[in-house]
């Protein structure tokens, strides 16, 4: 993404299922750290709304 700005904002994701009445919630870990809902970043400049940048974000992790 090359837009750059003043800013930086980034957007989380809570994906919620529910197996045998019971939720789960996905969520994500890198190396040993905690874990974390997933998360990417929006470039105010690339995507003129939040839902243009969070659709781009999940195309380029699918």
């Amino acid at each position: 993404m090359g837009g750059q700005s003043g800013i930086e904002i980034g957007l989380n994701a809570a994906i919620v299922g529910v197996r045998d009445g019971q939720p789960h919630i996905l969520v994500t870990r890198e190396g040993n750290g905690w874990d974390a809902l997933p998360y990417g970043p929006f470039a105010p400049l690339d995507h003129r709304t939040l839902d243009i940048g969070l659709r781009n974000w999940v195309r380029e992790q699918t």
